[in-house]
């Protein structure tokens, strides 16, 4: 069983956000894929189709807005299960984020190049399998400092993604600052259209949040 659906978006009662903390919390047994795009979720069906154990692929509401190169395998390619993705590298701070975050993250990582801070931006890709590789904890291993980003309820997808970080790698041990965590807005959806950006974090909460990490 694949189930297919869709969040990452803020915007009015209808589209209230990504409460993947429900999904964590209430639900295991089952495979949690949150691509960033639309190729990718195509890539993570051919792989849930390809095996036996079911599996929710949470499509990127923004991602259908943006444009991308249509590949002729697009019914043959594949992602594994709990391989990250380091979308940019850098010494100077990790970001841990997934979904539409990713493309936040990565336009904040430019601002904070400007200022001289070379942040790296990492995509889980998948939260439930979570970096079985490790690949997060060796990026803090030469950054010393981490941000969990998201969109999800405070306490939610971020601290699932902190402990497996901290706890289950380890990392904790290679750490110079506390880690932090930049979630959605404690309230309640926004009615109006700007509720997207008022709501969740946006390029310029993350360059602070990042900045003040980097600066403790």
């Amino acid at each position: 069983m694949i189930v297919r659906t869709r969040g990452h978006r803020l915007e009015g009662i209808w589209h209230s956000g990504s409460p993947l903390a429900g999904i964590l919390g209430l639900v295991r047994g089952i495979w949690v894929c949150v691509p960033r795009d639309m190729t990718r979720a195509a890539a993570f069906y051919n792989t849930l189709l390809a095996g036996d154990d079911p599996g929710i692929v949470v499509e990127v509401l923004n991602g259908y807005r943006l444009k991308e190169q249509l590949p002729v395998n697009i019914g043959e390619i594949r992602l594994p299960l709990g391989v990250p993705e380091v979308l940019r590298s850098g010494r100077d701070a990790t970001v841990v984020t997934y979904g539409a975050c990713c493309r936040i993250a990565l336009e904040a990582a430019e601002l904070l190049a400007e200022a001289g801070i070379d942040a790296e931006v990492i995509d889980v890709q998948t939260l439930l399998p979570f970096d079985r590789e490790g690949v997060i904890g060796r990026s803090l291993q030469k950054t010393h400092r981490v941000l969990f980003l998201d969109e999800d309820v405070p306490g939610g997808a971020t601290a699932y993604m902190m402990r497996q970080v901290l706890e289950e790698q380890g990392a904790f041990w290679w750490l110079d600052a506390p880690p932090r965590t930049l979630t959605g807005a404690a309230h309640r959806p926004a009615f109006g259209s700007d509720g997207d950006y008022f709501s969740k974090p946006n390029r310029e909460s993350v360059y602070a949040a990042v900045e003040a990490l980097v600066r403790s």
